[in-house]
């Protein structure tokens, strides 16, 4: 699929990362959440050459179901500058290749954090499915649209 608009990646950015070993050892004894996502689009950003930003943010936990302590803690942003003309409109799926493309990065950071712990067997096998998400994205993108396509921030 040819390019209908300039992607620029930015770094993404560890919010939270924390491993903290459990006594229990009981791998019955710990929750291990679904893999969280929020997403964004912006206005125009002038610090970013009027850009458009699209933000996402990946989020995962295993706790510990006898205390309720979280033993294992992963929160990612990934923000990506998207030169959109003005009569163009992301679709449900290039941000949908976008979120692809930033849940490789946290599963590649997941599984480093994991490594030669006691966890490490809780590997990612809950990677986007694109119908489940696809109502999310549209709200998303519909929201951009109605209000903040038109804006630039400074």
């Amino acid at each position: 699929m040819e390019n209908r608009y300039d992607v620029h990646r930015g770094p993404s950015r560890v919010n939270k990362r924390q491993v903290e070993p459990s006594g229990s050892g009981n791998p019955a004894s710990f929750d291990v959440s679904p893999l969280g996502v929020s997403m964004g689009l912006t206005p125009r950003i002038k610090s970013l050459n009027s850009f458009h930003l699209f933000r996402i943010t990946l989020a995962k936990q295993i706790t510990d179901l006898s205390n309720g302590k979280i033993l294992v803690d992963l929160e990612m942003e990934f923000p990506y500058a998207l030169d959109l003309p003005d009569e163009i409109t992301p679709t449900v799926e290039e941000i949908f290749d976008l979120m692809n493309y930033a849940s490789l990065d946290f599963a590649a950071n997941w599984y480093q954090l994991l490594s030669d712990t006691q966890f490490e067997n809780h590997r990612l096998s809950d990677m986007f499915e694109f119908d489940p998400l696809k109502k999310k994205i549209e709200k998303t993108i519909d929201f951009w649209e109605d209000s903040l396509r038109d804006k630039t921030l400074d």
